[in-house]
């Protein structure tokens, strides 16, 4: 995946400047004499507005009129822009999709051209513009599986036999959701058991197929019958990756519907897992949607990444509020020389030498590492403490997992935690 698209280009490319404004985050703004001077190629953006400062109880509806107001004066723009593509044989400016995301996040993505974006970032609603990027899924490389007896061990003193530990829980995850951000599930493995329950896709591809197979893998370390760690619960595929596209606002279409299905279901207990991202930038509208996720009351696992960088300076792995996962090897809880390190590290989980199911058919299993599957592993647990505590904030949730984690891990890179996730009977 193309990965290097970071804001510095876009500030480069369009003069973009940023001035700290009060009320919200920075709005970027343009520099009129280098505007002239920027390409005249339309690209995809993503354009997020200010947050509601009105009561609580009337955020959404306030944020949705202000998200209304924006489309509105955006379409006005688009229409005239149409009429002069017309006689010009130019291309065509459009909105792609709008985002209104719990009572925090709203905004739109779409393909505008330099003074398009001039007369947006006017608008007092916009709290900030950033070029789209695309996605990438962490994946390291295959080896062979380990990681669930690891949950049971308070600490790994030797290189463990990846088949030589057992692994014993109470609860299964039964009653529990999982939305797994993701490339797709191949639903149909045995090791799913009939248990997938929604499949959607936000990329042009079928959202019944898995081409890379990553979220096949994923899901089966969170809810495999054979490989997972909470093998009763109910899996959710938000398709936002395949083999060809993969983008923030892919992420930013699984998300919204991820937060639809949430709330028309009841807000039923449910953890959402992300083991996608940016590999080496940050966007700050990835960022402000899984915050305002789990404002709402879904707590995000994300997987840390696999570079070897500092977790804060990519995305989503930046968000403070997140359970951000980093990888440990079966070999005496070393930690994994690929996983990104640094302050954002939450806890750590077994991340090298993984079990899980593959995406081209219905029986085989293969051995995976990488913190994308290190962060399932964590999801799985707090499947089965939502189990038998359905009503727990993200904030609890993070805390249950700190609390109970052991500091075990070993070769922690500088300002990085030796916590390891660990299971512990609830």
């Amino acid at each position: 995946m193309r990965i290097d698209l970071q804001l510095f280009m876009i500030c480069t490319l369009f003069g973009l400047v940023s001035s700290a404004r009060t009320g919200g985050p920075a709005k970027i703004t343009y520099n009129k004499a280098t505007l002239r001077a920027a390409p005249t190629d339309k690209k995809r953006f993503n354009v997020i507005l200010r947050g509601s400062t009105v009561s609580k109880r009337d955020q959404r509806k306030d944020l949705s009129q202000s998200l209304n107001k924006s489309v509105g004066f955006l379409n006005n723009i688009i229409n005239r822009s149409l009429v002069a593509n017309f006689a010009s044989n130019g291309e065509s400016e459009k909105l792609h999709s709008t985002y209104l995301i719990g009572n925090n996040f709203a905004g739109y993505t779409a393909t505008l051209s330099a003074d398009t974006i001039n007369l947006v970032s006017n608008q007092d609603e916009v709290a900030y513009i950033e070029e789209d990027m695309d996605i990438t899924i962490h994946v390291y490389q295959k080896f062979a599986p380990w990681g669930l007896g690891r949950l049971n061990k308070e600490k790994n003193d030797r290189e463990l036999n990846v088949y030589d530990v057992d692994y014993k829980v109470s609860e299964t995850g039964k009653g529990v959701t999982v939305y797994l951000i993701d490339s797709g599930i191949r639903a149909t493995h045995m090791d799913f058991e009939g248990r997938v329950a929604d499949q959607v896709a936000f990329v042009s591809s079928d959202k019944s197929v898995d081409e890379r197979g990553h979220g096949t893998g994923v899901a089966g370390v969170v809810g495999g019958k054979r490989t997972g760690v909470a093998k009763d619960a109910t899996l959710k595929s938000i398709k936002v990756i395949d083999n060809t596209s993969g983008s923030v606002s892919t992420v930013l279409k699984g998300i919204q519907w991820v937060m639809d299905d949430y709330v028309n279901g009841g807000k039923k207990p449910s953890i959402v897992n992300m083991s996608v991202g940016l590999e080496s930038s940050h966007s700050n509208s990835m960022d402000d949607s899984v915050a305002a996720m789990i404002s709402s009351g879904l707590q995000v696992i994300v997987a840390a990444g696999n570079t070897g960088i500092d977790a804060c300076n990519i995305s989503p792995s930046s968000v403070s509020d997140s359970v951000v996962v980093g990888a440990i090897s079966n070999d005496s809880d070393k930690y994994s020389k690929f996983s990104n390190m640094g302050s954002c590290i939450t806890l750590s989980a077994p991340g090298e030498l993984i079990l899980r199911p593959i995406s081209s058919d219905d029986v085989s299993f293969i051995p995976s590492s990488g913190t994308s599957v290190a962060a399932p592993i964590v999801t799985g647990l707090v499947a089965l403490y939502l189990e038998k505590n359905p009503t727990a904030t993200p904030a609890q949730i993070k805390q249950y997992l700190i609390d109970t984690s052991k500091a075990a891990a070993t070769s922690t890179p500088k300002d990085t935690t030796n916590l390891i996730a660990q299971y512990v009977s609830i």
